[in-house]
């Protein structure tokens, strides 16, 4: 299992990107100030990929540094290729974070309707057991236990310090 942002991952990605602008392997490699091998080894992944790379990369793809470690995200439409970021300008960029928004708003308020169906569900079966009077039960449980917590809190005190009288 690989990971979605391993050395090989970054390094396809590096490649897709510089084969998609039509830059060869020596002009980038030329471009980072780094052997043209070394950018190979990077590519393929045969070789740690520094994270101080990353940066100069994007920079020189005009890119953000996310699409190449990260990749595109996979819950955004399928039109968002690697040809549309390296051609997109801002707007397309605009366009782009506000559907992420979106999407990411409409994960949330999923997320939100599922606490609230919990919370339904809990604040229903504690009615459900005050009509058995099993509530009181409970109830009695948490004020003994309340109890036996504060008394060990204050005998801990006294050890502490015997002459404290605030305890």
């Amino acid at each position: 299992m690989s990971l979605k942002n391993s050395n090989e991952d970054i390094g396809n990605r590096i490649a897709k990107i510089r084969k998609i602008k039509k830059i060869k392997q020596s002009e980038l490699a030329q471009k980072l100030n780094i052997p043209t091998n070394t950018l190979g080894n990077y590519e393929r992944g045969d070789r740690n990929i520094p994270a101080s790379f990353i940066p100069k990369v994007a920079h020189i793809f005009n890119l953000p540094s996310w699409l190449i470690t990260d990749g595109i995200p996979e819950n955004v439409n399928d039109y968002y290729t690697y040809e549309y970021f390296i051609n997109a300008n801002d707007d397309d960029w605009q366009q782009y974070y506000a559907e992420l928004s979106a999407t990411r708003s409409a994960e949330i308020a999923s997320e939100s309707a599922d606490k609230a169906t919990k919370i339904v569900e809990y604040v229903r079966s504690l009615l459900y057991m005050n009509e058995f009077e099993e509530i009181d039960y409970i109830l009695d449980f948490v004020k003994h236990d309340e109890t036996a917590i504060t008394n060990k809190y204050r005998i801990e005190k006294i050890k502490g310090n015997p002459t404290d009288i605030s305890a």
